[in-house]
Parts: structure tokens; C-alpha cells; sequence
């Protein structure tokens, strides 16, 4: 699965996702799932990033560097 699929995935899980349907019990397991998924993409990210920084990908939009391509295209 590519990573823009399971981007796809998981926001429309978050779309549906009503927590006044889960036990407590669940919604601890919830939490932990969630913080573990964004740890793992945090790490994808930073990934991707040091990839960008070796190249000169982000002289193409005209950013100043490589952490200001970053900046603009994460927000």
C-alpha cells in the first residue's frame, strides 16, 4: 500500500469516527493507536525531509532552502 492510501484511509476513519460509540476501554486503545501512528509518520516525515535537503528538489518552486520548502508545504 502506498502512503497516500493509507492517508485515505485513516482520514476517512477520522471522518467517521465518533468517540460516544467506544467504551473507555476502547478509547485508551484508540488513543494509543493514534499516537503511535503519528510517531511512525513523524519519523516518515523527518525521512523524507533529510531525502529532500540532499537534493536540490526545492530550488524548483523557488524556495530559499530546503527547510523553507518544508516550512511551506507542511504548514
Amino acid at each position: 500500500m502506498k502512503l497516500s492510501g493509507l492517508r485515505s484511509a485513516i482520514s476517512e476513519y477520522a471522518r467517521r469516527f465518533d468517540p460516544a460509540r467506544i467504551s473507555a476501554t476502547d478509547a485508551v486503545r484508540v488513543s494509543e493507536d493514534a499516537a503511535a501512528i503519528k510517531n511512525i509518520a513523524a519519523t516518515v516525515e523527518a525521512l523524507a525531509a533529510a531525502r529532500v535537503a540532499e537534493t536540490d528538489i526545492w530550488k524548483r518552486d523557488g524556495d530559499r532552502s530546503a527547510a523553507h520548502q518544508l516550512a511551506r508545504t507542511t504548514g
